[in-house]
């Protein structure tokens, strides 16, 4: 089949789009951190700051994100205005309304977090909730950027979406570095850095913050015209596309309120003392998700439409095979970035954080805190992948059970090991998807059944070369952190480029599908090609 050179270049933009956005917010985490430092008040902003998508998600995201876009689609088609008229007004309105009660409740709310009977439980308290009241109207937003995005998805405009969140990370890092040229004095008071101690700093980083969220959704608005989308104002509560849109997103709303309600109580227990637990764990999160969405979200958004397609013609054969070729290319990618954040991941924290307000120490346990998630970072992925599959067969009940499973795991895992803090927190949460993995992949060959046996050994066997392959970096890059002077940079700088060498060059030895593809690409400076 030949290939819409329109779509391959729109899908290039996209990934650049992307990519350009998930480096942003890298700056954006070191900006931050050089700010506020590792103390009582980074952990209330980023508490506040991870609240309203907890909220957002919790009570209407779900719905608003698993089955607009095809609603939207059809509604295109039919030439039906009033439906997506009707689902932006109540959309809009059931936002603007959560997001003020969210306002008025940010007390009780800070409560769910902070315990305010001791001192400085009282203390973090009072610096949590004035940022709460700052930072929770970014639900009305949250709600607008979702509607945006799946009306020009609908319409196969994709690029302002993919680049919008640019915006947001652009304006907190302009807002992150005045405070640092404000605020240079970093003298301590009473734990509290020296942003943290002033109202007005507070307040130019609680409204800074919301401003990157508005910005961020201003421009889909304006896309939304330029695509000829045009709605009216149209607050139909019984209309047949808003009942759709319930019905359909039912497993998927529970889906997501049982992450948010994990993370919640994960993000509870790292607010213990001392001070400093969900700073590390917020940001070494968010390290962590890099190598999955640059490797494991591009193969999903590659490989669905195939795995949809070999449903669509009751292909289960076709299916197991594209599937194995998407779980083949994941693991050969992603199991080498696991294992260079186990080595690397602490001089990372160190080289990218360890600048103003963030001392040594708080890198450290950073990055302590990346390397416990590290290990479940194949685990995450292929979970993630698995659901996919799922999805393909519009199978959304499924996994909203595996979901349960792997939630209820992290939260009793984090319970057991909520003495050992933000690391230990980290290490149940790879535990629980290491262990979700296998699950979803064992109940995806059940429900496949004796179609998937001819692959399974083809599987196997790429697994252990990739496995081999890995295990040649491991040591070359051990070699390196044993040898190398520098430091935290001379470790990183040489040990990356090195471990990255000796697994493209062990992946060839050993024949791991796609290596040579690769190597291909690397002399030739090419992008990777979806297999």
């Amino acid at each position: 089949m030949t290939e819409d050179p329109h779509l391959v270049r729109s899908s290039v933009l996209v990934a650049a789009g992307t990519g350009l956005s998930r480096l942003t917010g890298m700056l954006r985490v070191i900006v931050i951190a050089a700010a506020l430092g590792s103390d009582l008040f980074s952990d209330a902003y980023n508490l506040a700051n991870t609240t309203p998508n907890i909220i957002y998600e919790l009570l209407i995201g779900g719905v608003l994100s698993a089955t607009l876009v095809p609603l939207f689609v059809k509604a295109d088609r039919d030439g039906d205005i009033d439906g997506p008229s009707a689902v932006f007004s109540v959309g809009m309105t059931v936002t603007a309304s959560i997001a003020a009660l969210a306002v008025v409740a940010a007390p009780l709310i800070g409560r769910v977090y902070v315990n305010g009977g001791q001192s400085r439980g009282q203390q973090k308290l009072d610096l949590l909730v004035p940022m709460l009241h700052l930072l929770l109207p970014e639900i009305l937003f949250y709600g607008i950027t979702a509607l945006t995005t799946a009306a020009l998805h609908a319409r196969r405009r994709y690029l302002a979406a993919a680049y919008t969140p640019v915006l947001n990370n652009v304006i907190v890092i302009a807002i992150a570095g005045f405070l640092i040229l404000g605020y240079h004095d970093r003298q301590e008071r009473g734990g509290v850095s020296a942003i943290g101690g002033s109202d007005n700093a507070r307040l130019v980083l609680g409204i800074g913050t919301t401003a990157g969220i508005v910005a961020m959704s201003v421009p889909l608005v304006w896309a939304m015209r330029d695509a000829g989308i045009r709605l009216r104002w149209n607050l139909d509560w019984r209309h047949p596309m808003l009942g759709r849109l319930v019905r359909l997103s039912g497993w998927t709303l529970g889906y997501v309120a049982a992450n948010q309600v994990a993370l919640a109580v994960v993000l509870r227990l790292a607010n213990r003392p001392p001070a400093g637990g969900v700073t590390a764990y917020q940001n070494a999160f968010i390290y962590f998700q890099l190598p999955h969405g640059l490797i494991a979200v591009t193969l999903m958004t590659t490989f669905l439409p195939e795995l949809s397609r070999a449903v669509a013609n009751d292909d289960l054969v076709a299916f197991w095979r594209r599937f194995t070729q998407a779980l083949t290319a994941l693991l050969a990618l992603i199991v080498p970035a696991s294992i260079g954040y186990v080595l690397l991941g602490q001089d990372l924290a160190v080289v990218m954080l360890r600048h103003g307000d963030y001392s040594t120490a708080a890198a450290e346990l950073t990055g302590r805190t990346l390397v416990a998630f590290a290990v479940g970072l194949s685990g995450y992925s292929v979970y993630l992948l698995t659901l996919r599959a799922f999805y393909a067969f519009a199978d959304t009940r499924t996994p909203f059970f595996l979901n349960l499973v792997e939630n209820g795991l992290n939260v009793v895992l984090a319970l057991l090991v909520a003495g050992s803090g933000a690391v230990g927190l980290a290490g149940a949460y790879s535990a629980a998807y290491l262990i979700s993995a296998v699950l979803a992949l064992v109940v995806l060959s059940r429900v496949l059944g004796p179609d998937v046996g001819d692959t399974l050994g083809r599987l196997g066997s790429q697994a252990l070369r990739i496995a081999a392959a890995s295990l040649a970096m491991a040591v070359a890059v051990a070699g390196v952190r044993a040898v190398v002077p520098g430091g935290a940079w001379g470790r990183v700088l040489l040990g990356a480029p090195v471990g990255f060498a000796a697994y493209v060059v062990a992946a060839l030895a050993a024949r791991v599908e796609g290596a040579e593809q690769l190597a291909a690409r690397l002399r030739h400076r090419g992008g990777l090609r979806s297999p």
